[in-house]
């Protein structure tokens, strides 16, 4: 049995494509006026993403049901989030924790879970989603 097959690739390669491009979008929204574009958290926010989706396919075609389906994209945005904060705020200090421990990049994961969800991330986890319903024919296979 292959772990990684071509439907399994395909999805990754689509909706690695689609994550950047939406990730982008809302940084380059969340940027600000007068500000460079943030093109090094594009790279990090990538990186984060490969293995998120990855290992999405194989709980996604676990079952048939939307409602799973669509925990589970919910479920890999707050990972997401949670590692992206955790990653940002490596060897700062976070509320008052130490800069660099580990109690500090677990309050910044939580808390860019949660503000993250309410500037652009609940939005892009709506668009990830459609764009996976629209093409599950061809991205999702699930077992029978």
């Amino acid at each position: 049995m292959k772990i990684i097959n071509k439907k399994h690739l395909t999805f990754v390669y689509y909706n690695l494509i689609f994550v950047v491009l939406t990730i982008s979008i809302l940084l380059l929204l969340n940027n600000g006026t007068g500000n460079s574009y943030p093109i090094n958290l594009v790279g990090i926010s990538t990186l984060i993403a490969i293995p998120i989706i990855v290992l999405q396919y194989p709980l996604l075609i676990l079952y048939r049901n939307w409602m799973y389906k669509t925990f589970i994209f919910y479920l890999s945005m707050l990972v997401y989030l949670f590692v992206f904060g955790m990653i940002l705020t490596w060897n700062d200090k976070v509320g008052n924790n130490l800069a660099g421990s580990w109690s500090a990049r677990f309050d910044a994961g939580l808390r860019l879970m949660i503000f993250g969800q309410i500037f652009g991330g609940f939005f892009g986890f709506v668009l990830v989603w459609f764009f996976n319903y629209l093409m599950a024919e061809k991205l999702i296979v699930n077992k029978k």
